[in-house]
């Protein structure tokens, strides 16, 4: 039971180390390590505070990592942890913090922050630069919020989920299309084969307007394809996520 712990610990202290906000934009393929937190409902306030204690301790020792949060429309929070391979997750870089906060004050806080857990779900993702369109050139810069369509897939239909969403990519390239998608694969650790289609904005009104004024420049052939993309899934799931500015970290340079 004590080595379970630990490692729950570790794996905590990495995903926090390394977790980015939605305003991070990527330049190529990545590999992104997924921490989803169920919160106990009569702890959500107790969870906000020892998040912030942690985050207080970041600014005070001007930790030099950037951190985010996010709520999901299903009840829980996420972090999202971008790695440069599988070796990331081994590691435990919060070594030398911890020392300047104080080992046993360090572990506190992180009890504190673990015991309002009822489960965590960890896995990972691969975002695909070669699907995802972003027309000013980032992906969710200075966007809040994002609605997430889970396309789930069946075995051996990944290569033709593949061609029509990049055929819907290189349509949106040339009509000059003003909504944005960004493309995740998933990976070890889902039960299931899914593509996760984000389209991010302000808010929800923006982002479905962006979406009504963008289906008049891509014209009918192209949103038919999109519907016949979303009708090759097997299944179909809709999240929305909205970030948290005050459960957040953000480097000062």
């Amino acid at each position: 039971m004590k080595t379970k712990k630990r490692l729950f610990k570790n794996t905590l202290l990495l995903a926090m180390l390394f977790m980015f906000t939605t305003s991070v934009s990527f330049a190529q393929d990545a590999l992104i390590y997924v921490e989803q937190y169920w919160v106990k409902p009569s702890k959500r306030n107790e969870f906000m505070t020892a998040r912030k204690s942690i985050l207080n301790e970041f600014e005070k020792h001007k930790f030099p990592y950037s951190s985010s949060f996010s709520f999901l429309s299903d009840g829980s929070s996420i972090s999202l942890s971008r790695i440069k391979s599988f070796a990331d997750l081994d590691n435990n870089p919060y070594k030398e913090f911890s020392e300047k906060v104080g080992v046993a004050k360090f572990s506190k806080m992180s009890e504190d922050h673990d015991k309002c857990l009822d489960n965590i779900t960890r896995f990972i993702l691969h975002y695909k630069d070669d699907l995802s369109y972003r027309p000013k050139g980032e992906t969710f810069e200075g966007h809040d919020f994002a609605r997430i369509y889970f396309l789930y897939i069946n075995p051996g239909e990944g290569k033709k989920v593949y061609d029509k969403i990049k055929s819907i990519k290189d349509s949106f390239t040339k009509k000059g299309a003003i909504a944005n998608f960004t493309i995740y694969r998933s990976g070890i650790g889902t039960p299931n084969e899914y593509y996760a289609v984000v389209l991010s904005g302000k808010d929800e009104a923006h982002v479905s307007k962006m979406y009504e004024d963008n289906d008049k420049i891509v014209g009918e052939d192209v949103n038919k394809s999109i519907d016949e993309l979303f009708m090759m899934a097997s299944k179909k799931e809709i999240l929305y996520s909205w970030s948290n500015d005050n459960l957040s970290y953000k480097v000062k340079k």
